[in-house]
């Protein structure tokens, strides 16, 4: 058998960073490679809709099967076989584009293969990251997905020329990364966030208080105390069927449903922008497609600040300022959500065309909705940090209804009433209503599900 290359766990950060930006690229060169299919083929725009709405069914579909294989084989595992698969189907779309329902079942696959990758990279996070280090790690990592974007982004001119050199690029460094996923371990920390089950425990599960830089020690100790494999990772003598278990008896405890709340909300607005942002800049600000790079841009480095700015400042406030984790995660979803659905609201008020002026809105809205890293995706690991892939799992299954609903009814709402107005309130709606779940349900204390 291969020898395994081990590296410590910042690097392995680093790897699954890259991994959030290949998934990106691969997902983001569709919403611009749409835009040339449509004129060529004439497309209507509800059509474009259901194309970019596809990938989201095969997305939704293997969220929790993520988890529970991330669970049992690791999460570096598991993203690394994810990878060979979206790889695959991002490789055969130049192949099926001027076959409608070929290209759907195409975009379904892709997502089928990214919709495990989210909770694998959770489980890696859960299994190696120091707790002390968990917002800014979980905010690094995630941040990948915008780095991603913008690196499509600056391919934006090529999409114009050759489309298909994009897909045939990033799917075959797609399929190297994941034999590089591997090869790769990260060698094991005293303090990992993922608690070590032993069977006793499931009769007498423990609860965690929210926790202070002084419990911070104390759980360090009890995890110095831990068994740890010689790979690294804590032993689990759980069952399969175990697993499927723990996942029903989460979904008893109220901050599960607060996850889901603002996960939801945070993802309408998100796969909203990913999806048809190109869209707008041309159709309601006129912007060609080679010159939207540059304000695009400008947004998503926005959202990359958002989520790394977010992730340091959770970290201070828990460790310096000595604030609850519970505390903590409302102040950054309350960020995420109210400052995204304010910009939504305000560019649907300001009915402006206005390149710049929109785009510094976005910018912010952008930077605000990424302080979803620090918020309830850091929360998960906080409720659940024994099985965060799991609750990971299901989080984004229900996560992904928007990309299901948004998508097709956002191009039903353009063919009807020609404006974008409908469209960015009724999602500020959407974020509100979810915010006020989340503040209502929310907790930093890890909850009893097994």
């Amino acid at each position: 058998m291969a020898q395994h290359l081990q590296c410590p766990w910042y690097i392995f950060a680093l790897l699954c960073c890259v991994t959030n930006i290949i998934c990106y690229v691969d997902r983001i060169n569709i919403t611009m490679a749409a835009l040339v299919l449509q004129k060529q083929y004439n497309w209507s725009e509800h059509t474009k809709g259901y194309i970019l709405g596809a990938f989201f069914i095969g997305y939704f579909c293997t969220q929790i099967l993520g988890g529970v294989l991330s669970s049992k084989y690791t999460g570096r595992v598991v993203a690394a076989y994810a990878l060979f698969i979206w790889s695959i189907f991002t490789l055969l779309t130049p192949l099926v584009a001027d076959k409608i329902w070929l290209l759907i079942i195409c975009r379904i696959g892709m997502g089928l293969g990214e919709g495990m990758e989210l909770p694998a990279l959770h489980d890696v996070i859960s299994r190696t990251i120091p707790k002390t280090q968990l917002a800014r790690s979980v905010a690094f990592i995630t941040s990948g997905q915008t780095i991603g974007i913008l690196v499509a982004l600056g391919c934006g001119p090529l999409v114009k020329r050759n489309w298909e050199a994009l897909f045939y690029l990033f799917g075959f460094l797609g399929i190297f990364w994941g034999l590089l996923l591997l090869w790769v371990t990260p060698i094991a920390v005293a303090n990992p966030s993922k608690v070590v089950y032993q069977e006793i425990e499931l009769e007498s599960p423990t609860t965690v208080d929210d926790r202070t830089t002084g419990d911070d020690k104390e759980d360090d100790e009890e995890q110095n105390a831990a068994t740890e494999s010689p790979k690294g990772h804590p032993q689990r003598s759980l069952e399969g069927k175990l697993e499927w278990r723990a996942i029903f008896t989460m979904l008893k405890h109220a901050p599960s449903w607060a996850v889901f709340a603002a996960h939801f909300g945070n993802n309408w607005l998100w796969y909203f922008l990913i999806s048809w942002l190109p869209s707008y800049l041309k159709e309601a600000l006129n912007i060609p497609l080679e010159k939207q790079h540059s304000y695009e841009f400008m947004m998503y480095c926005g959202a990359f600040l958002g989520s790394n700015t977010g992730g340091f400042v959770a970290d201070q406030l828990i460790k310096r300022a000595g604030l609850q984790r519970g505390v903590v995660r409302r102040i950054s979803t309350t960020i995420s959500l109210m400052g995204g659905g304010a910009g939504f609201l305000i560019i649907a008020l300001m009915q402006s065309s206005n390149p710049l002026q929109n785009s510094l809105v976005l910018t912010v809205c952008l930077f605000c909705m990424k302080f979803c890293d620090s918020g309830f995706l850091t929360n998960i690991l906080d409720i659940a940090p024994g099985d965060a892939a799991l609750l990971l799992g299901v989080s984004n299954t229900i996560a992904t209804i928007p990309g299901i609903i948004a998508n097709p009814l956002s191009g039903w709402l353009l063919d009807l009433t020609g404006s974008w107005f409908p469209i960015f309130v009724s999602a500020t709606g959407v974020t509100t209503l979810m915010w006020l779940v989340f503040m209502c349900l929310a907790s930093g204390k890890e909850i009893k599900h097994r």
